[in-house]
C-alpha cells in the first residue's frame, strides 16, 4: 500500500494508540470541526474500524480527499535511491511483525526518502469498505509534508504514549530519526540533549516543533530551559511558544 504525497487535502482521519480522530480545517489551517472515538490501535477488530468509520459523516462528504494517517511504533526511513516497493518488506524489522499488521510505504518526494512502516491489519480492512484504493499515511510522513519552517536547521518531536519520535534536518535535508522509550520527562531532556551535542545543532537557533504534546506540559517547560524556540503545532499550522 503506497502513497505519492500531496498537501490538497483538508480533511484527515487519524489513528493513534488509543483514540481515532477526525479533524476537518479550512484553507489557512483553522479547525472547523474535530471528533474523537476512544479507540486500541493494534487490538481493534475490522467492525470496530467499521463502527467509527461508518459514524464520520464528513468521510462521505468528502470520500475522495480525505487522508488517512496512522500512528505506527514499527517503522523505517530509506533514501529514495535504495528504495524498491517490492522490496519494501526487507527494510522492516519483521521479528517484530505479526500476522495482524500489513506492509505500508509512503514516498516523500521533498525529502528523498520513502517511510515504511507497518498498519494494523484489521484497518486496512476496513477502509477497504470506503475507499476503492484506501491509502494509509505514516504519522511521521504527515508532520514532515506539512512542515513549514523558517530554519534550515530543525527538530520535529512527536509524542505517542510513553515514548517519543524525532526527526533532524540539516540544512534542510533529512538527517537523523529514532524513537525513544520514556518513563519521566528528564530522560526526554536527557535524549534531546545528547542527539543535540552529537549532532552540534545550535541549542539557540535551532527550532523544535513538538506534536501531540497536550499531556506533556511539565516535559515542554521542563526542555524550555535547556532549548529557545518552540512551536506547539499540527500538522496543518503552527503557534510560536518560544
Amino acid at each position: 500500500m503506497t502513497e505519492k504525497i500531496n498537501n490538497t487535502n483538508k480533511t484527515s482521519i487519524v489513528f493513534r494508540s488509543a483514540e481515532c480522530v477526525l479533524s476537518v480545517h479550512d484553507g489557512v489551517g483553522n479547525s472547523i470541526l474535530q471528533q474523537r472515538w476512544a479507540l486500541d490501535l493494534w487490538h481493534a477488530t475490522e467492525d470496530d474500524f467499521v463502527r467509527i468509520l461508518a459514524q464520520t459523516t464528513e468521510i462521505q462528504k468528502n470520500i475522495e480527499n480525505i487522508r488517512i494517517v496512522c500512528e505506527s511504533a514499527h517503522f523505517v526511513f530509506v533514501p529514495t535511491t535504495m528504495f524498491q516497493p517490492d522490496e519494501a518488506h526487507y527494510f522492516l524489522d519483521f521479528e517484530r511483525k505479526t500476522d495482524n499488521s500489513a506492509l505500508c510505504f509512503n514516498i516523500i518526494e521533498k525529502k528523498e526518502i520513502v517511510a515504511v512502516f507497518a498498519a494494523p491489519q484489521m484497518l486496512v480492512k476496513a477502509l477497504s469498505r470506503f475507499f476503492d484504493n484506501a491509502k494509509i499515511i505514516l504519522h511521521l510522513t504527515e508532520i514532515i509534508e506539512n512542515q513549514q519552517n523558517t530554519n534550515e536547521n530543525y527538530v520535529q518531536v512527536y509524542f505517542a504514549e510513553n515514548s517519543f519520535d524525532i526527526l533532524i534536518f540539516k540544512n534542510n535535508k533529512f538527517n537523523f530519526y529514532n524513537s525513544f522509550k520514556f518513563s519521566n520527562k528528564e530522560d526526554i531532556l536527557y535524549y534531546l540533549t545528547s542527539i543535540f551535542e552529537q549532532l552540534s545543532l545550535n541549542f539557540e537557533q535551532t527550532e523544535i516543533f513538538i506534536y501531540n504534546s497536550k499531556n506533556q506540559k511539565d516535559t515542554t517547560e521542563l526542555l524550555k530551559k535547556s532549548f529557545k524556540i518552540f512551536y506547539f503545532t499540527t500538522p496543518s499550522c503552527k503557534s510560536s511558544d518560544g
